[in-house]
Formats: C-alpha cells, sequence, structure tokens
C-alpha cells in the first residue's frame, strides 16, 4: 500500500463511521449536546465541513466547490451555542454538501504526484500537504466519536446489530447494482466487496419511496421558512385530526421511540406550539393540545402543502390522479388488510405529502 491509498483508505474508513453514526438520527436530535457545554451534532457537522473546505482550499486553490451563501458563518465558533433550527442546513442538506466536499477533496488527493505529498504547508498541526489530507479523516473521527455518546443518550444502539464498526450503502449505474463495503477497525482483514443485484427499475417499493422522499425534502425546505421542522409539522398534523392525544399516541402514530418524541415536543412546548394538560381520567397522564400560535402556523404549514401538491401534479390530468390514489390504495390493502384505507384520514396520520 502506498501513501496515496493509505490516505485514501483513511479518509474512507472516517467517512464510514461518520455515516454510520449519524444514520437514523432525525434533524431534532442533531441537535442534542452529548454533555453540557459541548456543541451539538447539526454544528459540528457543519464546522467540520467548512474545516475541510478551507484547508484543502488554501493549498487547492479554486479546487473545492463553494459552500452554500452563510453556511461558514452560520458555522462559526462563534454561533455554536445558538439552537435555532431555522439557520440551521437540514440533515439532507448537510448530507449533500458533504459529498460534494469530500468528491473534491478525493480529487485533489488524486492530482498530487508522491513527492507533492511531502509539500510543506503552513499548518503546525499537518506540517506536509499528506498530513493535511490525513487530518481531514482523523478530524471527523474525534467529532464522530461524540456522536457515539449522543446516541446512547437517546437509545440508539451505537452501531447496527450485525455490523462491526463502519457499513456503507450506494446505489450505482441507474440503481442496478447495490454494493456494501464491510470494514473492521483493529484488524488485517481486508475490506470486503460484494455486489448484490437486483432489477431495481421494476421495485414498486423504490419508486413509491424515492418520490415519498424528493416529496419530504421538498416540504421540509417549504417548512423550514415558517420555522418548523417536518417532524413538527408531523405532531401538527396529527393534532389537526385528533384534536389531543397522549405522548404515547403521538409516537405510537408517527413510528419514533417516546424518548425521541419527548426532545421534539419539549422543544415545541418551548416555542409555544403545544400545552400539556392532565387527562381527566387520568391525573398521572398528560395531554397535548395545540396553542392559538401552534393554529396560526398549521395554516401556513397547510398552504405550503398545497403549494407542494400542485407543484407534484402539474401537468397530470384528473384521471390519472384518481388512478394514482387507487393505485395505491390497493397496494397498501394488499399489505395491511382491507381494515383500513387511504380514505381513513381521520383514523390515521396524513403523509407528509398531502
Amino acid at each position: 500500500m502506498d501513501a496515496h491509498q493509505a490516505i485514501r483508505e483513511a479518509l474512507s474508513s472516517s467517512q464510514k463511521i461518520a455515516e454510520l453514526y449519524l444514520q437514523g438520527l432525525s434533524d431534532e436530535e442533531l441537535l442534542v449536546r452529548p454533555c453540557v457545554g459541548a456543541n451539538h451534532i447539526n454544528w459540528q457537522w457543519g464546522h467540520l465541513l467548512v474545516s475541510e473546505h478551507r484547508m484543502v482550499s488554501d493549498v487547492f486553490p479554486g479546487q473545492m466547490p463553494a459552500l452554500p451563501h452563510g453556511f461558514a458563518m452560520r458555522y462559526d465558533k462563534n454561533q455554536a451555542a445558538s439552537d435555532e433550527h431555522r439557520t440551521l442546513w437540514t440533515k439532507f442538506d448537510l448530507e449533500s454538501i458533504s459529498r460534494e466536499q469530500r468528491a473534491a477533496t478525493l480529487a485533489s488527493l488524486e492530482r498530487c504526484t508522491s513527492s507533492d505529498l511531502d509539500a510543506p504547508t503552513a499548518i503546525d498541526y499537518a506540517p506536509t500537504i499528506g498530513a493535511l489530507f490525513l487530518a481531514q479523516a482523523t478530524h471527523w473521527l474525534m467529532h464522530a466519536g461524540q456522536w457515539a455518546v449522543v446516541r446512547r443518550q437517546l437509545g440508539h444502539p451505537p452501531r447496527r446489530k450485525g455490523v462491526t464498526v463502519a457499513e456503507s450503502v450506494r446505489v450505482l449505474g441507474r440503481g442496478e447494482q447495490l454494493t456494501m463495503w464491510f470494514s473492521t477497525i483493529g484488524s488485517a482483514t481486508p475490506v470486503e466487496r460484494i455486489v448484490l443485484e437486483y432489477d431495481w427499475e421494476n421495485s414498486v417499493g423504490y419508486w413509491i419511496c424515492s418520490t415519498a422522499h424528493a416529496l419530504r425534502r421538498a416540504l421540509t425546505t417549504e417548512l423550514a421558512a415558517e420555522g418548523i421542522t417536518l417532524r413538527q409539522w408531523e405532531v401538527l398534523a396529527w393534532l389537526s385530526c385528533k384534536g389531543c392525544g397522549s405522548q404515547s399516541e403521538l409516537a405510537e402514530h408517527l413510528g419514533i421511540e417516546p424518548h425521541t418524541l419527548a426532545g421534539i415536543l419539549s422543544r415545541m412546548e418551548r416555542d409555544g406550539l403545544l400545552d400539556r394538560r392532565s387527562c381527566d381520567q387520568d391525573r398521572r397522564r398528560n395531554k397535548i393540545y395545540p396553542t392559538q400560535r401552534a393554529e396560526e402556523i398549521w395554516e401556513r404549514a397547510a398552504e405550503s402543502c398545497r403549494r407542494i401538491r400542485r407543484q407534484a401534479l402539474e401537468g397530470l390530468p384528473a384521471e390519472e390522479i384518481e388512478q394514482l390514489k387507487s393505485t395505491c390504495e390497493r397496494i397498501r390493502s394488499s399489505l395491511i388488510g382491507n381494515e383500513e384505507g387511504l380514505g381513513a384520514v381521520s383514523s390515521s396520520l396524513p403523509t407528509s405529502h398531502e
């Protein structure tokens, strides 16, 4: 293994480990701090991206793609104490920026000769260009260790069962091949590469899930202008159907753990969107009610949903829209039985694309 291969392996391993510890965390959970005085994960993530961008740009001017406008300022150390989610980038956006920046870092590495890697820099903790590239790997690992603490606090496993340290999945060639890498730390075992074939083009689940993902992304952007997250919108959507309810009922409908929901509700209560009142039948239980401010925000959020709906359905004739609804209902009924259909809005939480 030569120097280039060693650096690539270090960057790859650190990226996979970071992705593993970020896996399954919601935007709200990214605002959790590992301990008092520490920075929340969202800020740490942005800080890592700004740091990598600046360090590589200092040595290779013009080679790194520009960060979004205002990104470096928001993730400056003077902003680390702020929990104002409306000024933060979402997890989806951070993932996209991460891929873009890391690809440029690797491209800069490939342009270096072996002698270039020994060239000095003006950075005391990365005295050579080779050390500068390795610093990106170690920097991410330093922060990933803090994210493992947060995962434990939230009740998430520090790593998924059956995976020793890191796992990365990506779809290649329009989804026709799924390539998975499994790696171990502290072992001489080489990385095992397994190619799994699947007919993604004919997968109903693939098309439904990828379409739902696009809808969620568009709605997340719209809701950010109203100062709420997608999860908070889902809470308000449930309350619009139920009027009120308990935390356990809401957790079941949203499909998330109660302790995760507790953090979401606490922030909504802090922002004046919710009230918690004792249940008349059981004083030990609290019920959740929307506030007047929540009602005002909900009206604007509902209009955001309608804009997304119009955008999504633009150009589709009415008969195709009805056919789409009918097809979705039949698929759902086949999977869960006939006890509930898409028309039973009063008994189910509205989806984020309605």
